[in-house]
C-alpha cells in the first residue's frame, strides 16, 4: 500500500499534491501504452472529447 500527498490532520482536506479523477485515469492509460490525449468523438455531445484530460502523475513510479 502507497499513500500519496498529505491531508489536513483530520483528513477532510487535501493539503499537498492533490490529483483527480482524470489524472489517474491519464495515469493508468500512459502505463498501458494508451495515448491518453488520443481523441474520439462524442455523438451524444456532438464533440470531439479527449480520452483522459487530466495529466500523469510522473512520481508514482
Amino acid at each position: 500500500m502507497r499513500s500519496y500527498g498529505a491531508t489536513n490532520p483530520i483528513g477532510a482536506f487535501v493539503k499537498d499534491r492533490p490529483v483527480s479523477p482524470a489524472d489517474l485515469t491519464a495515469t493508468i492509460l500512459h502505463h498501458r501504452g494508451v495515448d491518453f490525449t488520443q481523441q474520439y468523438f462524442d455523438e451524444f455531445q456532438q464533440m470531439h472529447q479527449r480520452l483522459s484530460p487530466g495529466r500523469v502523475i510522473d512520481d508514482l513510479g
